[in-house]
């Protein structure tokens, strides 16, 4: 639910934008957090940019794929790091039969094991 607090603005670049506070219940504010951690920012901006995205979609305004998941917290941008580790010239079977016979724990469970327990 929207609740307008205060007729008061805050400056952002050089727009002046009004200021609203949400009610939410502790289970979407949880995932908020969640996925504003996993995603390196403030659960403000998080919460603004699918507040955002949604007014934008209703307008019919057109998106991209990518903008749609960005907003979501489906989609990351990768790291400079993570950038220069690609070798532009090693095939993905390659990578793929690389992966397939390493030793230790797979991608998934490694991914379900950071994640923790659910529900």
């Amino acid at each position: 639910m929207l609740i307008p607090v205060e007729r008061a603005h805050r400056k952002l670049g050089t727009e002046i934008m009004p200021k609203i506070t949400l009610a939410v219940s502790s289970t979407a504010y949880e995932k908020l957090q969640r996925r504003a951690r996993h995603l390196g920012k403030p659960v403000e901006k998080l919460s603004q940019e699918i507040l955002e995205a949604s007014v934008r979609d209703e307008l019919g305004e057109p998106r991209s794929a990518a903008e749609i998941l960005e907003a979501a917290g489906l989609l990351v941008h990768m790291s400079a790091a993570l950038r220069e580790m690609i070798i532009p010239d090693v095939p993905l079977d390659e990578v793929r039969a690389a992966m397939s016979t390493t030793e230790g724990p797979s991608l998934s469970d490694i991914v379900l094991q950071q994640r923790g327990p659910t529900g």
